[in-house]
């Protein structure tokens, strides 16, 4: 049965935790959840939150005990969805061989053929050069390219130096035209500037949290985005008519409108769902499971 599932599940999350020596009091101050989520969540009490708040708060809660969130919701969605978990697939050690090398043996002589030192040369070394050889005239070949190299030597220099006045023309031109793109440019700032055809229903949201808090973002009918906020973060967010959010820990936020701080949406670990568009705040009702327990207050 899929609850026997879950009731495995939130057993094992339980047995982690206390094996790690954390407390859920510690895992509600850390997280700002409420403590009845967390009991709810050992209990296999998952239709206490709408499935939205309570994969939120699974994976915080992984998170605070040193779990790997991602692979706890995909325990879950097994759980909850009635599938078992698909072993891993281990390879077949008896198939397997290990190839060794094979031990080469290389056994080679190597005759090492003196270097004769230059003092052991057999040929005689001339003390002196004889003075005939000295009176010989430098050969042609050598003049000519000598002459060749001082000529080479020339046109290298001038190339250098058409190059760089070239070189400097263009640094010149392109320095002159972003003088001149650099002009407009603070012509236009100094100019007056036309409003933009912003629609008048055009809503900008800012999300500031100061206290550790996680909700979602839908803004219009866009894909919802979801945010788990430190103390001092803060997100801008563009709609054109609205806004919905999700908030597990309501007094962990300040919403600002259009510049425009907006009131308190509750105390801190309550969870809360609201709209938002020009009108101002309207809270939501949350659609909790027809099974859920039901609270009596006693006076």
């Amino acid at each position: 049965m899929y609850s026997d599932l879950l009731k495995k599940f939130a057993a094992e999350l339980k047995s982690n935790r206390e094996a790690k020596q954390v407390t859920l009091n510690y895992i509600a101050a850390k997280t700002r959840i409420d403590i009845k989520y967390l009991t709810a969540i050992e209990n296999a009490n998952f239709d206490v939150l709408p499935e939205l708040y309570i994969r939120a708060f699974i994976k915080e809660y992984a998170a605070t005990i040193d779990l790997n969130s991602e692979e706890i919701i995909k325990k879950f969605d097994h759980a909850r969805t009635g599938k078992q978990e698909e072993p891993e697939h281990h390879a077949n050690h008896e198939e397997e061989k290990t190839i060794e090398p094979e031990a080469v043996h290389l056994q080679e002589t190597i005759h090492a053929k003196p270097i004769k030192n230059h003092f052991d040369s057999e040929e005689p070394i001339p003390s002196e050069i004889p003075l005939e050889e000295l009176k010989k005239p430098l050969d042609h070949r050598i003049i000519y390219a000598g002459i060749g190299g001082a000529v080479i030597f020339i046109i290298l220099i001038i190339y250098a130096i058409i190059g760089s006045s070239t070189t400097l023309e263009k640094e010149a031109a392109s320095s002159s035209q972003d003088n001149i793109i650099e002009k407009k440019r603070f012509e236009e700032v100094q100019s007056p500037v036309k409003a933009a055809n912003v629609p008048g229903d055009s809503l900008r949201l800012k999300v500031v949290a100061n206290d550790k808090v996680w909700f979602k973002v839908t803004s219009d009918q866009n894909t919802p985005k979801e945010f788990l906020f430190a103390p001092q973060q803060s997100v801008v967010i563009a709609a054109k008519s609205k806004f919905t959010l999700s908030i597990g820990n309501a007094g962990g936020i300040n919403l600002f409108l259009n510049g425009k701080q907006m009131e308190p949406l509750g105390k801190i670990g309550e969870v809360k769902s609201v709209e938002i568009d020009n009108a101002g705040l309207k809270v939501l009702k949350i659609d909790r499971p027809k099974n859920e327990p039901t609270v009596t207050k006693t006076n």
